[in-house]
C-alpha cells in the first residue's frame, strides 16, 4: 500500500492536472461565547493562529484578539487606552498592530492610535519604545505586519511635519527605517502593505500627480508598479506579497475619473487584472487581500448594489467563497482578508446573531499538516514546505517550498513515518526513508529567495494513507552547506 501511495505523489508531482473546486467549512473563530462580533485581519503562514479584533459579549469597545483553534484570547491594551487592533501576525505568535485612546469632548470622540506589538498574548509594547536608532523622529502610529525575521512594518508621522510615513522596524537592531515616499519628499506619504521573509515591502505612495501609486520596496529602492506597468487609471494599491515576490491589491483598469478599482496581480513588473465576479448582478469594485505563497488569492467583491462578497482567485478564476460553504449554514462571507500556506481563509461574515470573525477550513477527510522544525541556511532563512488543498479522490493539492536558497537544488524525501534523528546540525523528521526521493531545482534570488511549487489534482481513486514529506536542500551558507525544511504529513483519503 505504501508503495502504491508513493506513486501517486510522484504522479501528482511530475504532472499537472486540471484544478477541481472544492468547498470549505465555515467555522466561527470563537466558540466560547466570550464575543459577540468581530473580524480577523490576519492568519499565520501555518494556519494556526489567527488575529484581528473582537468585541466582548458585555458590551464595550472592541479589543485586539488573537485566535488558536476555536479559543478567543483578547490581548491587553496599552495603559489609558481603550480600544485597539491587530493587523499582523507571525508564525510564532508575535503581533503587531494599534491601541488607541479613545478621548470624548462633548459629542466629539477623537481617536489617537498608538502603534503596538505584543511580544507574548500578555505583553504589550508601544513600537517607539524599542526603536533606538535610524529615523527615530517617526512617531509610529500602527504596525502593519510582522515577519519571522522580527521586521515590522508600520506606518506613523514626522513631528510637525505633514504626510504618514511607511518604517520597517528591525527588533533585533533596534533601528528604525523609514522607506521614502514615491516623490521623495518628507511631506509626502506613502502607506505601508505588507513585508515578506526577505524584507520586501509593498504599499502605496502618493505619486508627482497627487494619486496613489503601489509601489515595492526592496534593498532600499523603490519602485512604482503604477508607472512600470502602465497602469491607465489615477490610482492603485499593493496590499500583500508572497515569498515568490507575487503582489496583490487593486487598480484602476479605466482612464476616466470614476477611480473604481479592480483586484489586481503584479508578477515580474506585469500587472494583471484578476477577473470579477459575474452572476451576482455585476461588480462595480474589487479588492484582492491577500495571497498565499501557493498563489492562491483572496478578497473582496462589491456589487453595484453594494453588495459585499468574500471571494477566492484561483488559477485564473474567480469564485464567490459563498458558493463553497455548505447551503444553510447561516453565514454569509463578507470579506476574505487572510489565506494561510494550507488553504485556511479569514475574514468577516455575517450571521444571525451580527458580524463574527471566521475561518474557513478545506472540506476534506484528508489534509496537510506541518510539524518539526527546519533549519536555517544562508542569510538565516529558514525554509519551509507547505501544502494546501484536498488531499482525496480527484482533489486539487499543491506543494511550495519557500525561502531556500536562490537557485539551489535539493531532494524532496519520502518517509514512511514521522521518527526522527540528527542529520548535518539539523533533524531529519520522516523516518524510515523510502526509497523515493524527488530532485527539487529552485527559482533564482539569492539567499531565502529560492521557491519552488507544484500544483494538480490527484486521479479519482487514490488508497488511503499518509506519505511523510521533507526537503533537504544544498546550501553554502548553511554550516554544513545543507539545510532542511519544517515536515509535512499528508493523509490521503479514497
Amino acid at each position: 500500500m505504501i508503495r502504491i501511495l508513493i506513486l501517486v505523489i510522484a504522479f501528482w508531482l511530475l504532472l499537472a492536472g486540471v484544478c477541481a473546486a472544492q468547498g470549505y467549512v465555515p467555522q466561527q473563530l470563537d466558540s466560547t461565547g466570550i464575543t459577540s462580533g468581530g473580524a480577523a485581519f490576519a492568519i499565520s503562514r501555518t494556519g494556526d493562529l489567527a488575529a484581528g479584533f473582537a468585541v466582548p459579549s458585555g458590551g464595550g469597545w472592541a479589543l485586539p484578539a488573537q485566535w488558536a483553534g476555536t479559543g478567543t484570547q483578547f490581548l491587553p491594551l496599552m495603559p489609558g487606552d481603550e480600544t485597539g487592533q491587530v493587523n499582523g501576525i507571525s508564525d510564532a505568535g508575535r503581533t503587531v498592530g494599534e491601541s488607541v485612546n479613545v478621548v470624548e469632548q462633548g459629542q466629539l470622540t477623537f481617536f489617537f492610535l498608538r502603534a503596538a506589538v505584543w511580544l507574548t498574548p500578555h505583553n504589550v509594547v508601544p513600537l517607539s519604545s524599542l526603536a533606538t536608532s535610524g529615523d527615530t523622529d517617526i512617531e509610529p502610529f500602527s504596525g502593519t505586519a510582522i515577519n519571522n525575521h522580527g521586521l515590522i512594518l508600520g506606518y506613523g508621522k514626522r513631528s510637525e511635519v505633514n504626510g504618514i510615513r511607511a518604517f520597517v522596524l528591525d527588533q533585533a537592531s533596534g533601528e528604525l527605517t523609514d522607506i521614502g515616499t514615491l516623490q521623495g519628499t518628507l511631506t509626502s506619504s506613502a502607506e505601508p502593505g505588507d513585508i515578506n521573509e526577505q524584507g520586501a515591502v509593498v504599499g502605496s505612495s502618493e505619486a508627482a500627480n497627487f494619486f496613489d501609486h503601489a509601489f515595492l520596496w526592496k534593498d532600499g529602492v523603490m519602485t512604482d508598479l503604477h508607472t512600470q506597468a502602465a497602469v491607465i487609471g489615477r490610482n492603485s494599491h499593493a496590499v500583500a506579497i508572497n515569498e515568490s515576490g507575487l503582489i496583490v491589491g487593486d487598480a484602476d483598469p479605466t482612464a476616466d475619473f470614476l477611480d473604481y478599482q479592480n483586484a489586481a496581480l503584479w508578477k515580474g513588473g506585469v500587472v494583471t487584472y484578476l477577473p470579477d465576479l459575474g452572476d451576482v448582478g455585476g461588480v462595480i469594485e474589487s479588492f484582492a487581500r491577500d495571497v498565499n505563497d501557493e498563489g492562491t488569492i483572496v478578497g473582496t467583491s462589491i456589487t453595484p448594489s453594494f453588495e459585499v462578497h468574500a471571494v477566492i482567485w484561483r488559477n485564473g478564476q474567480v469564485t464567490d467563497l459563498n458558493t463553497l460553504i455548505p447551503p444553510g449554514s447561516g453565514w454569509t462571507l463578507a470579506n476574505a482578508f487572510g489565506i494561510s500556506n494550507d488553504g485556511r481563509i479569514v475574514g468577516e461574515g455575517f450571521t444571525p446573531q451580527g458580524v463574527k470573525a471566521f475561518v474557513l477550513v478545506p472540506d476534506s477527510d484528508g489534509g496537510f499538516d506541518v510539524y518539526g522544525a527546519g533549519c536555517a541556511g544562508g542569510g538565516g532563512f529558514v525554509p519551509g514546505l507547505w501544502g494546501q488543498g484536498w488531499p482525496q479522490g480527484g482533489g486539487e493539492i499543491s506543494l511550495a517550498l519557500t525561502n531556500g536558497p536562490g537557485g539551489g537544488t535539493g531532494l524532496l524525501l519520502v518517509g514512511f513515518g514521522n521518527g526522527s534523528a540528527p542529520f548535518k546540525g539539523c533533524t531529519l523528521a520522516v523516518l524510515p526513508l523510502s526509497p523515493l526521493s524527488l530532485p527539487l531545482f529552485l527559482t533564482a534570488g539569492g539567499a531565502g529567495g529560492g521557491q519552488w511549487l507544484a500544483a494538480a489534482t490527484l486521479p479519482p481513486a487514490v488508497p488511503a494513507g499518509s506519505l511523510f514529506l521533507q526537503a533537504a536542500l544544498v546550501d553554502g551558507g548553511a554550516p554544513s552547506g545543507v539545510t532542511l525544511t519544517n515536515a509535512l504529513r499528508m493523509d490521503l483519503v479514497p
